[in-house]
């Protein structure tokens, strides 16, 4: 009789997880806890300790010619979006080109007084709500020295504007001398214009040609007619305004691509500007609220070892400014700035920070009041430490950091926060930290704590940023 064997009934499991965190792309997945997912793609936290399906993408407009977007700023109502070698005021689908000599790459920009400037490495721009142009057009012309003789002599008053070509030196008259001796020889073609104070108060401009000649070679100033004595005794009565293009000096700041507005005592007064990769390790700050006007003395060597400015954030009314450098090290400066005895701005070093470096100056971004940064190990961000007040760097991406580890390119990633998240543009991919989820974790102790995390491939995003409450 034949028999029969039943199997059997295969034995089945379940897991109800009520509580999830996000990804574990660190650990191997049978060490995951449960709270986490191994992979987990295009998830993101919806309430927490819940997570969805993120939302599809549109595109909504393409860039002419097909060039990569370098750059995404607003002034106003007006977005201006960098794309390939063109600057364009983009409204809907509607592109209209306000420069074509950009340069193909990341770019940066900051509001300041009402208008948009530009960072792109090759030229310093400016955007006033009309059109784009140079920095330079609108240089501040400074008074370099005052007081001084016909012949000579003088007080220094301003420095040279590395960014503009023109300079003025204010004179006392004497009754008879008629040429006067500028500071500068080999003067630029540009004509020199001259003012004569007169007994009513005002100043009568002066041609070059007509009221006098000048001797380019020497830089001397020869009147037809003498200006003759100060109608106010000890008061400058003759200013003459030259030019000269010095080899290198606009090219100290069109060249930069890393900026932060900070001043004296924590004030939005003055710009910063570095990320000259021919002076990798130094700065220059701008004149009082007046961001055309660079002096040839504002200029910090911030790095004396070839280590880059790679960022800035601002600690309080202090100033931490990042350098690329080599594992961890001494890789923030910490600055603060007061006014010397003359009501000059002076910007010292009081503090150095030990941390990881930077490699990424568009990964720069506040989750909530804590900078984070992209480095060779991950993101990090600077900290207080609550025994010694000192601040130093701590991780903060512990659960991706193999992948951001893994991944090439760094240079070029570039951050933004929409809501909550941290938003990591690199390789193709989105990488998002929970500003809204820390997780103490045991296996990084040197870290306070960490975000939870997720990831969104093949989004091929080269830059991302929030306009209207929507990540774009």
């Amino acid at each position: 009789m034949a028999q029969y064997s039943i199997p059997a009934a295969e034995s089945r499991y379940s897991v109800t997880m009520e509580y999830f965190r996000g990804v574990d792309l660190l650990n191997s997945p049978s060490n995951v806890d449960g709270s986490r997912s191994p992979a987990a793609p295009n998830m993101v936290r919806d309430q927490v300790g819940k997570v969805r399906k993120r939302m599809g993408y549109t595109t909504r407009t393409s860039a002419p010619n097909g060039g990569r977007i370098n750059g995404v700023f607003f002034l106003g109502q007006d977005r201006l979006i960098h794309a390939g070698t063109g600057l364009y005021k983009v409204q809907d689908t509607q592109w209209t080109q306000l420069a074509g000599d950009m340069a193909d790459a990341l770019s940066a920009a900051f509001v300041f007084d009402g208008k948009l400037y530009l960072l792109d490495g090759a030229v310093f721009r400016v955007y006033d709500g009309t059109d784009v142009h140079p920095v330079s057009q609108d240089a501040y012309v400074p008074t370099i020295i005052i007081s001084r003789n016909p012949d000579g002599g003088g007080t220094s008053y301003e420095a040279l504007n590395l960014i503009g070509t023109a300079w003025k030196e204010s004179f006392l008259g004497t009754a008879d001398a008629t040429a006067y001796q500028l500071t500068t020889v080999e003067l630029g073609p540009e004509p020199v214009t001259a003012e004569v104070l007169g007994k009513d108060g005002t100043w009568a401009e002066k041609t070059e040609g007509t009221d006098f000649t000048v001797d380019r070679s020497t830089g001397l100033v020869t009147f037809q007619t003498a200006p003759g004595e100060p109608p106010v005794k000890g008061q400058d009565n003759v200013r003459i305004t030259a030019h000269k293009a010095r080899e290198g000096y606009a090219d100290k700041i069109n060249r930069c691509r890393v900026f932060a507005v900070y001043g004296v005592g924590g004030a939005e007064d003055r710009v910063f500007l570095s990320g000259n990769p021919d002076e990798p390790g130094q700065d220059w700050y701008s004149g009082f609220e007046d961001p055309t006007f660079w002096p040839d003395t504002a200029y910090t060597k911030v790095s004396r070892d070839g280590g880059a400015v790679v960022g800035y954030a601002i600690l309080g009314n202090t100033l931490a400014t990042f350098l690329q450098g080599k594992g961890i090290g001494r890789n923030a400066v910490i600055r603060t700035g007061s006014l010397d005895e003359n009501g000059e701005a002076l910007f010292r070093v009081t503090n150095t920070l030990l941390g990881e470096a930077p490699v990424a100056p568009r990964s720069f971004a506040y989750l909530g009041k804590e900078p984070l940064f992209l480095t060779e190990r991950g993101v990090y961000a600077i900290t207080a430490e609550e025994l010694t007040g000192e601040k130093y760097t701590q991780e903060r991406s512990y659960f991706i950091s193999t992948a951001l580890s893994a991944m090439a390119g760094k240079e070029e990633a570039a951050a933004s926060i929409y809501r909550d998240f941290y938003v990591l543009a690199i390789g193709g991919t989105l990488y998002l930290l929970d500003g809204q989820q820390k997780t103490y974790e045991k296996n990084n102790p040197y870290s306070s704590y960490q975000y939870e995390a997720y990831h969104w491939p093949d989004i091929g995003a080269r830059i991302t940023w929030v306009e209207d409450g929507v990540l774009w």
